[in-house]
């Protein structure tokens, strides 16, 4: 699930992944910020919910990789690296 969310004091506006865990998004003012989990939220400063959407991007490019077979990566770590940076386009496309 990802939520979306709008610092008050700056106008940034952010989405935070409960898929990343105990990982809190500041806005660019660094005075607003969430911690997206996946049964609980944190907040602090003056961030304002604005939506979430209740899909999982990252295992959908995961089954959307083995269906197709693309690509092969020889070290496990990069293809984290790589669905991980999908995601974040994906999430960015949101804003």
């Amino acid at each position: 699930m990802y939520i979306k969310w709008l610092c008050m004091l700056c106008g940034d506006v952010k989405i935070s992944n409960t898929h990343r865990h105990h990982e809190m998004n500041f806005c660019r003012c660094n005075q607003s910020g969430c911690d997206a989990e996946e049964y609980l939220t944190r907040w602090c400063g003056s961030a304002k919910f604005i939506n979430k959407y209740d899909y999982n991007f990252f295992d959908e490019i995961i089954l959307n990789l083995i269906n197709q077979k693309l690509p092969k990566f020889k070290e496990p770590n990069k293809a984290y690296e790589f669905i991980i940076k999908m995601e974040d386009k994906i999430i960015e496309s949101l804003i």
